[in-house]
Order: structure tokens, then C-alpha cells, then sequence
């Protein structure tokens, strides 16, 4: 089942506006995790990151992740660079 943007955009208005915005940070806290445990580290930096779940975006980059920070520059880059103004600017 593939989803459009706009369905993205709908579902997650639905969701802030019902259950507010922790439940997005909950909810991308437990894909940081389940993305883990499946070796799917590109994602659970991603939804790491969007959780602002600072010290498991640290270990997941560094805890023996090292090919990341050598094959993936650019991914790091972009989210620790996006991420770090949003903690920083709000």
C-alpha cells in the first residue's frame, strides 16, 4: 500500500490535532527503535532525529557505526545539519 502526499499530509494533521504533538515524538521514538532492531540504521537515525532523541542519534552514529560516517557523509550531514538548527532555533 503506497500513500500520497497529501494522504501523509491529512493523517498527520488528524493525528496532531487529536492525539497532539507528543504522540509524533513517541511514535517516531518507537520506528528509531524497531528501525534498529531491524539493522535499518538509515532509518532509525532519520526517526531518531525527528524524535529529538539526542543521545540515540549519538549512539547510533557512533557505537560501532562508523560506516555510516565513511560510506554516508552527505545523510549525516543532512539530518544532524536540519536537526541541530531545529534544537537550536526551535
Amino acid at each position: 500500500m503506497s500513500c500520497t502526499v497529501s494522504s501523509k499530509i491529512f493523517c498527520t494533521k488528524k493525528l496532531l490535532a487529536v492525539d497532539g504533538a507528543e504522540i509524533k515524538q513517541r511514535l517516531h521514538a518507537q520506528f528509531a527503535e524497531r528501525y534498529e532492531a531491524l539493522g535499518e540504521l538509515h532509518e532509525a537515525i532519520h526517526h531518531a532525529l525527528q524524535s529529538q532523541d539526542w543521545p540515540t542519534v549519538i549512539r547510533l552514529l557512533t557505537a560501532g557505526n562508523e560506516h555510516l560516517l565513511t560510506e554516508s557523509p552527505l545523510f549525516v550531514k543532512k539530518y544532524i545539519g536540519k536537526s541541530s538548527r531545529r534544537a537550536v532555533f526551535g
